[in-house]
């Protein structure tokens, strides 16, 4: 489950990803991951110890990472989008300057 912490400005992630899902998630871009195991019991994870993105087609390594041995049910990711806006205005923005350079 890939969730998203809305903007400043309220935007959620349906709003930043309406036609496209991506297949892993850059470390940089997590704000928490809550995963639920068989017996349901919750548990929080620290996206610190991430040091790759994580695979979204293949969990493997997430759970080699964070050593987690029982059966998965649910793991929640939750993105700051604030930090993807951010990341995607700056990007934008040197994108249309190489289109569009500015007059000196």
């Amino acid at each position: 489950m890939l969730l998203g912490k809305k903007t400043k400005d309220g935007k959620t992630l349906q709003e930043f990803m309406s036609e496209t899902f991506p297949v892993e998630v850059p470390v940089e871009y997590i704000f928490s991951i809550k995963v639920t195991t068989g017996k349901e019991e919750v548990l929080e994870l620290d996206p610190d110890e991430l040091i790759t993105p994580i695979d979204l087609q293949d969990l493997s390594s997430f759970y080699k990472n964070y050593r987690l041995s029982e059966h998965i049910n649910i793991v929640e990711i939750i993105l700051d989008l604030q930090a993807v806006e951010d990341k995607m205005l700056v990007e934008t923005s040197s994108f249309i300057d190489k289109i569009f350079p500015k007059d000196e």
